[in-house]
């Protein structure tokens, strides 16, 4: 269950990040 919260947040923060950019 964590890795699975760790690597959604993980592509919440990479989609975040490119639309930032």
């Amino acid at each position: 269950m964590r890795l699975y919260l760790d690597r959604f947040w993980g592509l919440m923060a990479k989609v975040s990040s490119g639309t930032k950019m």
